[in-house]
C-alpha cells in the first residue's frame, strides 16, 4: 500500500536498543562512539544526553533542533528540514512526553523498510498502468505498433536511436530470437514485458495520462535508485543518503513519486 509508505514516520526508521553513558565506563563508551562514529550518547535517566568531544564526555542540552516525535512522518518537508540543522554525524533523539526513546540518523532513510516500500508501490504502479491500458482496449501489439511509429518518425538523432534499440528489443531481427521473444510476452501478462518509462510514455500519447501529473523525470529517477539499491553486487549506491542536500532531492523525488500513484490509482479507480 502506498500508504504504508507515504505515511511512514520515525519510529518506522529509528534505533531503539540504546546506548547509555555510563561515567564508569567512560573508555568502552568513546571506543563505541568512535567506531559507530556518534557525537551524542543518552543519559540513563532518558532526559540528558552527553556529547562525546576530544576531552571526554561533556553533558549538553537536549533542545528541541534535535529532537523529533517518533511519530513525525519521515517525508513531510517539517521532517526532512530538520535534518539539515543536525550535523550529518549527529544523531536525532526520538523524544515522547520528554523521555528519550530511541535515535534516528540522516543515514536511516536508506533503511530495509523505505526501499522495500519503495519497490512494492513501483510493482504496484506498474501493474495499474498496465490495468490502465487494458481498460481502454490497448493491447501488446497496439503498443509494438507505436514504438515502431517512434522509430520512424522521430525528428531527434538520438530519439530515433532510443526507439531504434527498443524497438530491436521487443521485435528482434533474429528470428529464433524474436520466436523467443514473442514467446515470453505470450506467457506473461499484458505489457508485463515493456518498460515501465517506456509504457508511461505511450499512455501519455494515448491520452489516458497528464505528463504533468505523472512526474516522468522523478519516477524515472526513484526507480533506478531502488533498482540499484536492491543490487547487492553494486560496488556503490550513488543515490545512497549521507548528507542532507542527497535527503531533500530523495524526498523531493518521493513526494512526486506519491502523487503520481494517487492519480493513476484514480484514473484505474482501484485502491491498493
Amino acid at each position: 500500500m502506498i500508504h504504508t509508505l507515504k505515511y511512514a514516520i520515525i519510529a518506522d526508521i529509528g534505533h531503539f536498543d540504546l546506548t547509555f553513558y555510563d561515567p564508569d565506563n567512560q573508555p568502552e563508551l568513546e571506543d563505541f562512539c568512535k567506531r559507530q562514529q556518534y557525537s551524542f550518547l543518552p543519559g540513563k535517566d532518558r532526559k540528558s544526553i552527553y556529547r562525546f568531544t576530544d576531552r571526554g564526555f561533556q553533558k549538553d542540552e537536549l533542545s528541541e533542533r534535535i529532537t523529533f516525535n517518533p511519530y513525525d512522518r519521515i517525508f513531510s518537508r517539517k521532517t526532512m528540514n530538520k535534518f539539515k540543522d543536525i550535523d550529518a554525524d549527529d544523531v536525532g533523539f526520538i523524544v515522547e512526553r520528554d523521555i528519550i526513546k530511541g535515535v534516528v540518523h540522516i543515514v536511516d532513510y536508506n533503511s530495509e523498510f523505505v526501499k522495500l516500500e519503495l519497490y512494492r508501490a513501483l510493482h504496484n504502479y506498474d501493474k495499474n498502468l498496465q490495468r490502465l491500458l487494458l481498460n481502454n482496449l490497448f493491447r501488446n501489439q497496439d503498443y509494438i505498433d507505436w514504438v515502431e511509429q517512434q522509430m520512424n518518425n522521430s525528428t531527434s538523432e538520438d530519439k530515433q536511436k532510443y526507439w531504434t534499440k527498443r524497438y530491436k528489443t521487443i521485435m528482434p531481427a533474429d528470428e529464433e530470437l524474436r520466436k523467443q521473444v514473442e514467446n515470453d510476452r505470450e506467457v506473461a501478462n499484458a505489457f508485463e514485458t515493456f518498460f515501465l518509462s517506456d509504457l508511461l510514455e505511450y499512455a501519455i500519447d494515448m491520452g489516458l495520462v497528464n505528463k504533468e501529473n505523472v512526474h516522468t523525470e522523478r519516477l524515472k529517477s526513484i526507480r533506478n535508485s531502488v533498482i540499484y539499491s536492491m543490487d547487492v553486487d553494486a560496488s556503490e549506491h550513488l543515490d545512497e543518503i549521507y548528507e542532507f542536500d542527497t535527503l531533500r532531492n530523495f524526498v523531493l523525488k518521493a513526494r512526486g513519486f506519491f502523487e503520481a500513484y494517487e492519480y493513476l490509482e484514480d484514473k484505474v479507480g482501484v485502491s491498493n
